[in-house]
């Protein structure tokens, strides 16, 4: 009983600190927010956390197990290394809306103040990696490096749209559909024909 109240707290203390993080920024986070957003005391939480540091590291760790998890799905399921990139499109910023601790961590990142390896590090580099195989399969009408600063730009503006929304978590099948809508007007310019296959995330409707 005695540690699954511990891990009940460790958890609570987790998920009010990724939503801190999001709101306030780290520089912007104390951990008298996190212990009155968790309902904890600060005994419990430096317990658990020792200072800030390590509480920001859990919240990037967990998001970056749940981001290299779904890229490893994408990079499974994909038919091609362009379908790959635009799944892996979708399926970040599915976790932006669905997974504050995700969320939390790329705003960290773009501050700087990440701890771990930064959220956006975890998934360009898969995306570059597929972008040079979408080049070498002949799929791309421009090269590689244009072509993930683009979607690198992309996932940025999706990032920041989600970030400053009022309901972040309500917003998914939103997101998805301006994602999709941005696919369309990117792909003429970035895939030889044909490209309007490409649209959807794999598995969905065309």
């Amino acid at each position: 009983m005695r540690q699954e109240r511990a891990a009940r707290t460790r958890a609570a203390l987790v998920r009010a600190a990724a939503t801190e993080f999001v709101r306030h920024g780290y520089a912007g986070t104390s951990l008298k927010q996190v212990c009155e957003a968790a309902g904890g005391t600060m005994g419990a939480l430096t317990f658990h956390f020792p200072a800030k540091r390590a509480l920001a590291d859990e919240v990037c760790g967990q998001a970056a197990v749940l981001t290299q998890a779904a890229l490893l799905r994408v990079r499974t399921e994909a038919q091609s290394a362009l379908q790959a990139v635009i799944d892996a499109s979708h399926a970040l910023a599915g976790l932006l809306t669905a997974q504050e601790v995700v969320l939390a961590a790329a705003r960290l990142a773009r501050e700087g103040t990440s701890p771990r390896r930064d959220w956006q590090a975890l998934w360009t580099s898969v995306l570059r990696e597929l972008l040079d195989r979408a080049w070498d399969e002949g799929m791309l009408a421009v090269e590689p490096a244009p072509a993930a600063g683009l979607v690198q730009c992309l996932m940025a503006g999706i990032e920041v749209h989600v970030q400053t929304a009022a309901c972040p978590g309500r917003q998914q099948r939103q997101v998805g559909e301006q994602l999709a809508a941005a696919w369309a007007l990117i792909l003429p310019g970035l895939a030889r024909a044909p490209h309007h296959t490409y649209l959807h995330p794999a598995g969905t409707s065309r």
